[in-house]
């Protein structure tokens, strides 16, 4: 008998009362777990064993807890028996097998059975867990009961139990009266065991999974999934520890549960949760601890959350581990955390001490400290403020942030401050007050005091109340005059060095207090300003404020000086500076940069303290400085160095002077063009003689051996060959003074250190290593090192030793073991061992051994610099020399400068100094005229500085008293203006200079010419502009000066006369501000082109030299428009040398020195007349003596005229003396220039008073001209230089002379060299004598006039100019009368004829196109030939045969038949087309039709060609080969740039060219008309495929040009009006290209700018097709709309908007309304492009056709599927959109077509809702997901269009699916769709018109008709508040009343 029947047979209502269990299970030991299980399986699940309910029935839970407390007493008892084991696992594999049968009906236990159950199994560890590990099918509702269940009325509570596991061991401790010690009992918690936790994951995750299927669920499991959410809600909020715990130990984790992980665990380390130390220890045990919290950091990132990180690090001893994954993965963040590590016992010295050891990161890792350091102070500095702010509170929060302690935050800033440079200045400097700012203890931390700072520091981070107070009081007393600023401060020297704690803190704070209160100093009222400032200065004074304080002071006062000077700040910062100003020479660099201070140098004293202070000199007591010298050459600053002896003496027996101008050309000229093969010795010879190798030694060391080290090998095998005594020794001695000057005058400046470096090696090539001595009374090396190491300057003296000593490599006696030679490395040895040299300097001793293949360990050190006595006395008398002998020679040298005629001594400047002069021997700017009259004659005239000299007779002149205020204006103008001037005129010619020197020198090496060029230009550019912008500047300031002076009353001041003073003196400062700018400018842009020196300097000289970045176009220009190769051609290179000289001369030169300007760079006629325009500029006021015809009233203009053609016959009649052909080749000063000026001035100065003289004097000069014969033609250039000159100078003169020279027909004219000259000069345009000259041919066929204009075309055609005098195409009409010349046999024509033969023969000659070099010869052929065609187009006139014979010279030629030539023609056609483009803003003059003529050209030429061509198909195929070549080139223009670090929108790509042609090319195109008719078809659709290949997604720089082309008047329309409408599909793919670079780059937030003018300009394109073409959008609309990104609800709208024309559409709110008795309801719309053509495509046509046949949800799901993309669109879109689309359009036409078919089921034309169409698409919506409902929805809405078949079955499937009640699983479906439905509808309603029609009847529809209860719907009921006024005004629109009344 079983146990089962044996239960039975007893009964088992006895079982329990009479405790028969035992006794019945020994009878069956063998079935003891079988039994058991029977039991619990009956307890658990009552009648489900068949037992009597005896066993479990009870009455409440009472009775139930005590019927389990029975067995469980019968469980322990058989427990305790020891007989029978109970295996409590295979109990429960039996309960489960026993229950199977209740589990397949679903049967869920009872409140009272788990009681019962539950309290039976609670008497030990395993039974009541192994249950709960079991995956039940009651699940849900047992973690209900376990939940619900309350002991209070007497159910089992299971939190109570001693039985289960926990999740912490910890909890296994707790008091058990720890509920009833706290006023408020914690809430009940049974997830502490760890069981009920995993129990609860398992529900929540099957509840979601099934939420995820969409399961059918009964409302009862709905109620129960509902509650179970929210109390998992609760559960992780209040005990995220415990599900945290539970998840770890689920054994196979979903992402669900990982993601519950990391969110619980950063939600405790969000929150300090108490209970983390737990958490921590159980993932250290589960090994995730250190992921985990590594995870949490990198998406933090804060500082709470690295401080977090590191203490719980802390706690479980993983500080090492996260940093070291952290090092590996951004040292950004591992160095936040090794700050953060700093607080808990880190070693984190030694780190930052390795790490700054390794070269490659040390730059990454100082910035990445500075930006932890900075981000810490800050969050320190918020929480310090917060912390204070609730220090008065009654119950302040508190607060887990640890402070940053002070030794950590100065070692740190000690860290940061030794970076050398690799940090940003600016950036540390805000660092230092960010951290005095908020570590105010830091104050005077570091010297001698910690321990006091720090116990205070223990107290709090923050100064006490009392301190403050106490500082406070100290401040009051002080500004209320109560306490002197001496006690103040004598007080804090105290505190300073006291060990007080106390004391320590009110120091820090009064210091904190003052610097705080910085940015409040401009708002301090004067006196307490002045009582600060004094303050200030007295603590830098008294060194009170040391380290990272004393720097953020002094910049404090930096940034203070500057200010304006009459601000707070530039006072307080005087102020400051004056107080401490005995201390100021002991920081040098700093006064350097306080010097560079704007407002600084107005404050004559303190800019005067300064300056001696930046030189090292200290403040004497009582004084403002040391004096400065009276003869303005500041005595040198630097220390004197013994060691080095200069003496000026003399050389041999020879009186030295300067070569004449001739002599010093000639040696310059062998110097610069000599090589190391050919020295040139014998010229230099020839004119180098003793008398000058004084200025020749100066000018070898000073100019070329200082500054060019490459070329030290040349200039010393010069000096060495020269082989002369006298001139070694006057190299030797300019070379050891410009060592000197440079060393006593050393301003710590880059480019000195290079020169003395420089200086050095030269003094060791011309010494050592050509095996001569260095003697000792010249320079003592070893000495050297020594005072150099005494004067603490060893960084600049070692490496000049250095260099010196690395020449004896070279010699056979000075190398190594020379004992000399030894001695002085022996030194250096010691200096690199004991001397803390930088790297830098060891670096150099290095090399310097490694010269002589040698190491510094190979050196024994001497012991000279450890014991020498550093008195100089002693010093000099230990190296041999007796410091009176140095003293004694420089007084006598200083006695023989001195005694000197003082003639040439400058007056300096009073004012001070805005910038000087540091090049010796630096041109003066010229005297003013006047100064000319003077008897003296001085070598370099000077500036009139003090205005001793002032022009004009005006009372400011003359009367004493205004004289003297007069020239105070003059002074301060000067003053107040050069600083603005020169600031403005700085910039510009610098950065005009650069870029001018390096397009026009790329290719150019040769130092010397590009070092003269740019300092020209420089120099001319800054003349001028400070002529143009310091006049009136300088005028405007002498008036209102002079005004103040005078008392402002302008009334009592004769203004007239004062305006006369002004403008006859303000030249005087303008020369003054012209010669300072011209200074400054000399400097600057020799420091600024250093770097472009130094490339060409170390370029090999075998190799051409190209500078990076060059242009390859004008590297392909012919000359001189391009650049060679070899440099710079004579010509490109004259025109910098001379830049300028027609504005440099002044008015005090003579007409001499002007003619000599003349004669210099006078070539042809037209350089003449550029030197003579040069010659006669000061003519316009000249000198009152120098004036040839004064400008008196009784100077008539006859008298004028006399005089001018008097000057210009007396030229001609000089001609006849001379037997030069040219003016160029005249000398300067020839008295023919000199007539010719004098002419000229005589025109210019009277073009204003007499306006005929003008015109009278050029009638004069052309019929000089045309009727007088010469044998010189220097007679005619003469008259064409004055003939040019007077058209120059009066417009209406030179219009009348270009008429007469034009279309005049007298015979006379036709004189060719002189009409040759006059179109040199430009004065006669070609193509206006083209068309006179062309005409008159072919009328007349005048023998004279065809020989005349043959010559005049073949020397113009055969000129050698470099630049071409006249295109062939500018005299096209000419060369066309030409070539129809006939003459008769007369003796005239013969000559015309054999004249015209001999044109054509030229012309003939040089048609021929060169293909030999592809490259550049043939590129710049091609290139002139197509600037033939544009000037040809811009003839003027109509030339449309000379345009087709220009097309048939092409062809002839095989431009366009030969693949090669038509490459590179059209390829440098467009080119030189997008370069006029890119030169438009740089040529002011030129116009929009010459910046657009080239382009124009271009396309012009194409449409020309193509319409050459016959033969359709060949014509086409012709265009798309050019268009290929073009489109090569934009795409490649478009990639360089974006290559070249530049946008594609910027930098040298230029779109608007390729706009314009594209643009032109269209226009051309359709203005041709019916000759392109046939074309028209493939011509558009070939454009259109076109633009579809540069897109703007594939260029992105042409984004806004091809909006505009795709959309041009020209395109679009001809496009789209293609016949049997080919041009739609072009039309949809170009419309489709810019709607996906709208959803590509729409989504990047910083082109938000650009998307939203590219979107304005798409909607007014979509809204012009729909306006002009809406057959388009309705038969293209299904490719449009999926194109549309989701956004774009308007442009949507439009596209669906759409009507035909033909078609009459109703007002969807007209009252009664029937839409299915629409005429055009009936008719079905054209779609272009069949969607299933797209479902074919994805493989879903099958499935859909099988289920319209036969449905069945097998398809349903291969069609769900078919939609879902493998990967997630954007982030959130699971689905394909268009497919979608693509299936709703099909179903949609399927139902049409079927219900439009007579057999149709149904018999009629309504929605038919039980059709396999409407199935498909209900059947979907039920499967799918809200994603994929919201889709379908919209593709539906996409259908709403106008009255049509379709539209009106759309309607009827939207509206069945909102009102049927049938076709839903449940009631929240319906109510979901419903929602979405009213949200697609609603999204496309609120947006700006256009709006649908369909889709506005189906929202009047459902908001109109009451039986859909719109408005009793939940979600709209409960919508916020502006949705309800969207629905509230739909309401109102559509019925007239309100929601409520529907």
């Amino acid at each position: 008998m079983s146990f089962k029947e044996l239960l039975i047979e007893i009964g088992p209502e006895h079982l329990l009362p009479e405790k028969l269990l035992p006794s019945l299970l020994q009878i069956k030991p063998q079935e003891i777990d079988q039994a058991i299980a029977l039991i619990l399986a009956e307890v658990l699940i009552p009648g489900s064993q068949g037992l009597n309910q005896g066993l479990t029935f009870a009455n409440n839970l009472p009775e139930s807890n005590a019927k389990g407390a029975q067995l469980q007493a019968s469980f322990r008892a058989i427990e305790a028996g020891g007989q029978l084991n109970i295996n409590w696992y295979e109990v429960f594999n039996y309960v489960s097998q026993y229950l199977f049968e209740s589990s397949q009906r679903n049967i869920q236990p009872s409140l009272a059975s788990i009681t019962q159950f539950l309290s039976s199994l609670d008497f030990k560890q395993e039974p009541i867990d192994i249950f709960l590990n079991y995956e039940w099918w009651f699940n849900k509702t047992l973690l209900y009961i376990l939940h619900t269940l309350d002991s209070s009325q007497g159910g089992y509570d299971i939190s109570l139990s001693k039985n289960l596991a926990y999740c912490f061991e910890e909890d296994k401790n707790e008091p058990p009266q720890q509920q009833q010690q706290s006023p408020q009992p914690p809430p009940r918690n049974i997830l502490k065991f760890i069981n009920i936790g995993k129990l609860e994951l398992q529900v929540i995750t099957k509840i979601q999974q099934q939420q995820q299927q969409q399961q059918q669920l009964s409302e009862q499991d709905r109620k129960l999934n509902v509650f179970l959410n929210q109390l998992f809600e609760h559960d992780y909020r209040v005990f995220p520890e415990y599900i945290l715990a539970a998840a770890l130990t689920v054994v196979e984790k979903s992402q669900f549960i990982n993601d519950l992980i990391d969110t619980l665990f950063s939600l405790l380390m969000d929150g300090d949760s108490v209970a983390l130390p737990k958490v921590l220890k159980l993932l250290k045990e589960s090994g995730l601890v250190l992921g985990k919290l590594c995870d949490y950091y990198k998406i933090r990132k804060t500082v709470e959350a690295g401080g977090k990180i590191m203490r719980s690090a802390s706690s479980i001893g993983l500080v090492q581990d996260i940093l070291d994954v952290f090092w590996q993965a951004d040292i950004k963040l591992a160095v936040k955390l090794l700050v953060e590590a700093s607080l808990y016992g880190y070693d984190y010295k030694s780190v930052i001490e390795s790490k700054l050891k390794d070269n490659q990161l040390k730059a990454q890792f100082y910035q990445a400290l500075l930006e932890a350091v900075d981000e810490r102070a800050q969050k320190d500095y918020e929480k310090g403020q917060q912390q204070q702010q609730q220090q008065g509170q009654p119950q302040p929060i508190p607060t887990n942030h640890v402070f940053l302690k002070i030794p950590i935050v100065y070692y740190l800033l000690e860290k940061l401050k030794s970076s050398n440079g690799l940090i940003d200045s600016e950036k540390l400097k805000n660092l230092q007050l960010s951290l005095l700012t908020t570590y105010p203890r830091l104050i005077n931390f570091g010297n001698g005091h910690d321990e006091a700072i720090l116990a205070n520091e223990e107290k709090s981070p923050f100064f006490p109340q009392n301190v403050e107070l106490e500082m406070k009081t100290y401040y009051s007393k002080m500004y209320n005059k109560e306490v002197e600023i001496k006690d103040i401060v004598d007080m804090l020297v105290k505190m300073k060095v006291s060990d007080e704690p106390h004391h320590q803190d009110v120091f820090a704070c009064m210091i904190h207090s003052l610097l705080d209160e910085y940015k409040f100093f401009s708002e301090y009222p004067l006196s307490a300003l002045a009582s600060t400032s004094l303050l200030f200065g007295a603590l830098l004074e008294k060194d009170l404020i040391q380290g990272t304080t004393l720097t953020v002071a002094l910049n404090f006062i930096w940034e203070s000086c500057n200010q304006p000077q009459d601000s707070h700040l530039f006072k307080f910062a005087v102020q400051s500076l004056y107080n401490f100003k005995s201390r100021l020479h002991e920081y040098p660099i700093y006064c350097k940069h306080l010097l560079e201070c704007r407002s600084l140098s107005a404050h004559a004293k303190m800019y005067q303290i300064v300056k001696d202070a930046a030189n090292g000199i200290p403040c004497a007591a009582g004084t403002g400085g040391a004096s400065q010298s009276q003869t303005g050459t500041p005595e040198p600053t630097g220390p004197k160095y013994q060691s080095i002896t200069v003496v000026d003496k003399t050389i041999g027996y020879t009186k030295q002077e300067e070569p004449t101008e001739s002599v010093r050309d000639k040696l310059l000229f062998s110097v610069n063009n000599m090589t190391s093969d050919d020295l040139r010795l014998n010229e230099i010879k020839e004119f180098l003689t003793e008398n000058y190798f004084a200025w020749f030694s100066n000018y070898l060391v000073v100019d070329r051996a200082k500054a060019e080290p490459n070329n030290h090998e040349l200039y010393s095998k010069l000096v060495k060959e020269f082989d002369n005594v006298i001139f070694f020794e006057y190299v030797l001695n300019t070379s050891l003074k410009e060592v000197d000057y440079i060393v006593r005058n050393f301003k710590d400046s880059r480019n000195e250190r290079n020169q003395l470096k420089n200086l050095g090696a030269w003094l060791g090539r011309i010494t050592l290593a050509d095996d001569k001595p260095l003697r000792r009374d010249h320079i003592v090396l070893k000495f050297l090192l020594v005072e150099s190491y005494d004067f603490k300057s060893l960084s600049l003296m070692i490496p000049f030793v250095c260099k010196v000593l690395d020449q004896a490599q070279h010699s056979k006696i000075f190398r190594p073991p020379n004992p000399w030679i030894l001695g002085i490395l022996k030194v250096l040895a010691e200096l690199y061992e004991c001397a803390d040299l930088k790297l830098q300097l060891k670096f150099e001793i290095e090399v310097l051994l490694n010269s002589f293949h040698m190491k510094i360990t190979d050196i024994e050190p001497s012991t000279l610099i450890r014991s020498h006595n550093p008195n100089p006395t002693a010093l000099a008398a230990m190296f041999g020399i007796h410091p009176e002998t140095v003293t004694l020679a420089n007084e006598i040298s200083r006695l023989n400068l001195e005694s000197q005629p003082l003639e040439n001594v400058q007056v300096p400047f009073p004012q001070p100094q805005i910038v000087e002069s540091k090049f010796p021997g630096q041109v003066q700017v010229p005297l003013p005229a006047e100064q000319q009259q003077q008897p003296q004659q001085a070598q370099v005239p000077v500036l009139d500085t003090s205005f001793s000299t002032l022009l004009g007779t005006s009372i400011f002149t003359q009367h004493a008293n205004l004289r003297r205020a007069f020239q105070a204006s003059l002074s301060r103008a000067v003053r107040e203006c050069a600083l603005p001037i020169l600031s403005r005129v700085s910039e510009a010619v610098l950065t005009t200079t650069e870029a001018l020197i390096r397009k026009d020198f790329s290719t150019e090496r040769d130092v010397t010419k590009l070092r003269n060029s740019y300092q020209k230009l420089a120099q001319q550019l800054s003349h001028s502009m400070v002529l143009c912008s310091g006049r009136k500047l300088l005028a405007e300031t002498i008036e209102a000066t002079l005004l103040q002076l005078l008392g402002n009353n302008p009334n009592e001041i004769p203004m007239v006369e004062l305006n006369n003073a002004i403008n006859a003196n303000v030249g005087l400062c303008v020369d003054i501000v012209d010669k300072i700018a011209s200074d400054n400018i000399a400097e600057l842009i020799d420091e600024k082109m250093q770097k472009y020196l130094y490339v060409r300097e170390h370029h090999p000289p075998s190799e051409p030299f190209v500078e990076e970045g060059t242009s390859e176009y004008s590297l392909r220009l012919p000359e001189p428009l391009g650049l060679n190769s070899n440099g710079l051609s004579a010509q490109q290179l004259r025109i910098y040398e001379t830049f300028g000289d027609n504005a440099n001369i002044r008015p005090a030169e003579v007409a001499g020195a002007a003619a000599t300007t003349v004669g210099a760079v006078a070539g042809t006629a037209a350089a003449a007349a550029v030197a003579v325009d040069s010659a006669i500029q000061p003519a316009v006021v000249p000198p009152p003596q120098q004036q040839v015809v004064p400008e008196e009233a009784g100077v008539s203009f006859e008298q004028l005229f006399a005089a001018i053609t008097a000057n210009c016959e007396k030229a001609v009649q000089l001609v006849s003396e001379v037997t030069e052909t040219r003016l160029s080749d005249l000398p300067p000063t020839h008295p023919i220039m000199t007539c010719l000026t004098q002419a000229l001035a005589i025109a210019q100065s009277n073009t204003l008073k007499y306006p005929e003289l003008l015109l009278k004097a050029a009638q004069y000069a052309v019929n000089c001209l045309f009727t007088q014969t010469h044998e010189n033609p220097m007679c005619n250039e003469i008259y064409v230089v004055v003939l040019d000159k007077l058209c120059e100078y009066s417009p209406s003169t030179a219009k009348d002379v270009t008429w007469w020279l034009v279309h005049s027909s007298d015979q006379r004219k036709f004189n060719m060299p002189v009409i040759l000259s006059l179109v040199k000069v430009q004065l006669v345009q070609p193509t206006k004598l083209d068309t006179s000259i062309g005409k008159l041919i072919n009328e007349s066929q005048n023998p004279v006039v065809v020989k005349f204009a043959a010559g005049l075309l073949y020397n113009i055609f055969s000129s050698e100019e470099v630049r071409p005098i006249a295109l062939r195409s500018e005299f096209g009409y000419t060369i066309d009368a030409l070539s129809k010349y006939h003459g008769d046999e007369t003796e005239e024509h013969k000559v015309a004829q054999e004249a015209v033969n001999k044109l054509f023969a030229k012309l003939d000659e040089e048609k021929k196109v060169d293909g030999g070099d592809v490259t550049n010869q043939l590129y710049g052929q091609l290139g002139y030939i197509f600037s033939e065609w544009i000037k040809l187009l811009n003839h003027g006139e109509d030339c449309h045969e000379l345009q087709d014979e220009f097309i048939h010279g092409l062809i002839e030629e095989e431009i366009l038949t030969n693949p090669r030539y038509f490459q590179v023609f059209f390829k440098a056609g467009i080119e030189i087309s997008v370069t006029a483009f890119a030169t438009e803003h740089e040529i002011r003059s030129r116009t929009q039709h010459e910046t657009y003529l080239a382009v124009d050209s271009l396309a012009k030429l194409i449409v020309k060609i193509v319409l050459s061509i016959e033969g359709e198909g060949q014509a086409m195929d012709y265009f798309k080969k050019i268009l290929s070549v073009i489109l090569l080139v934009l795409i490649n223009d478009h990639e360089a740039a974006r290559s070249a670090n530049v946008g594609a929108t910027s930098g040298n790509w230029n779109e608007r060219a390729y706009f314009r042609f594209f643009s032109s090319l269209l226009s051309i195109w359709s203005d041709v008309g019916e000759a392109t008719s046939q074309l028209d078809q493939e011509f558009f659709v070939f454009i259109g495929e076109v633009f579809y290949s540069i897109q703007p997604i594939i260029l992105p720089g042409l984004t806004f040009a091809w909006v505009s082309l795709i959309s041009h008047r020209m395109f679009l329309p001809k496009l789209l009006e293609l016949p049997e409408k080919q041009g739609y599909p072009t039309v949809v793919k170009l419309l489709m290209a810019v709607l996906k670079f709208q959803s590509v780059y729409g989504k990047d937030a910083n082109n938000h700018d650009v998307i939203n003018v590219i979107f304005k300009a798409v909607n007014r394109v979509f809204i012009g097709i729909l306006h002009d073409y809406p057959e388009f959008l309705v038969e293209c609309h299904y490719q449009l709309v999926t194109a549309i990104p989701s956004g774009y609800t308007q442009l949507r709208n439009i596209v669906l908007s759409a009507v035909p024309a033909n078609v009459s559409v109703p007002d969807p709110f007209t009252q009664g309304l029937k839409v299915e008795r629409l005429p055009e309801i009936n008719d079905s719309p054209v779609i272009n492009y069949l969607p299933v053509e797209d479902l074919v495509k994805a493989g879903l046509k099958k499935p859909v056709e099988n289920f319209l046949r036969i449905p069945s949800s097998a398809l349903i799901r291969t069609i769900y599927s078919g939609f879902k993309l493998s990967q997630p669109k954007d982030g959130d879109v699971h689905y394909n959109v268009k497919l979608i689309n693509a299936l709703v359009l099909h179903v949609g036409i399927s139902a049409v077509d079927e219900r439009n078919t007579p057999a149709s089921i149904g018999g009629g034309r309504g929605f038919n809702t039980k059709s396999s169409q409407v199935t498909l698409l209900v059947d979907l919506m039920n499967y799918g997901s809200v994603e994929f409902k919201f889709h379908m929805i919209n593709a539906i809405a996409n259908q709403l269009r106008y009255p049509n078949s379709h539209t009106h079955w759309f309607i009827g499937i939207i509206l069945h699916f909102f009102s049927s009640n049938s076709i839903w699983g449940n009631a929240n479906v319906k109510v979901e769709v419903q929602e979405i439905i009213t949200r697609v509808l609603l999204e496309r309603r609120i947006v700006c018109k256009p709006h649908p029609w369909g889709l506005t009847i189906v929202f009047t529809e459902l908001v109109k008709n009451g039986d859909y209860g719109f408005f009793e719907l939940s979600f709209v009921k409960n919508s916020v508040e502006e949705i309800k006024n969207i629905f509230d005004a739909l309401a109102i629109n559509v019925k007239g009343g309100n929601p409520g009344d529907v």
